[in-house]
């Protein structure tokens, strides 16, 4: 668990101390700012159309923290399917892999591939 999340549940911290741990820690998962994150997020409304997007968008900012901090993807889906935030199935846990390694080698041009490229690719799929 990323150390935002322990900070997080301290509750004797100030405003300012949540917010500056708050801060960190979107730094640490969308390190290329607003720009990154809201073309995850229209990837993922575009992969996972039923499933709500705030829903989606914590799965996958859970399922990168833990995948960041552990290096396993398997072992980071295992611990954050047992949320139970969407519906899943195999195609659930392979789009995830997919965007999170697109993610994680994404530069600051953040030219992210179309949702209809990566559903449709054998090097995702």
């Amino acid at each position: 668990m990323h150390e935002f999340l322990l900070k997080m549940r301290q509750q004797s911290k100030s405003y300012k101390a949540r917010e500056k741990a708050f801060n960190e820690f979107s730094d640490f998962i969308f390190p290329y700012g607003e720009s990154q994150q809201r073309k995850v997020t229209c990837l993922l409304i575009e992969l996972f159309p039923k499933e709500r997007e705030k829903f989606v968008l914590l799965y996958y900012i859970l399922l990168k923290d833990a995948y960041m901090t552990l290096q396993d993807f398997d072992q980071a889906y295992q611990i954050v399917k047992k949320k139970k935030i969407i519906s899943e199935n195999k195609r659930t846990k392979l789009l995830l892999q997919a965007l999170i390694d697109i993610d994680c080698g994404i530069d600051g041009a953040l030219n992210y591939p179309f949702a209809h490229e990566i559903t449709s690719s054998d090097r995702y799929m």
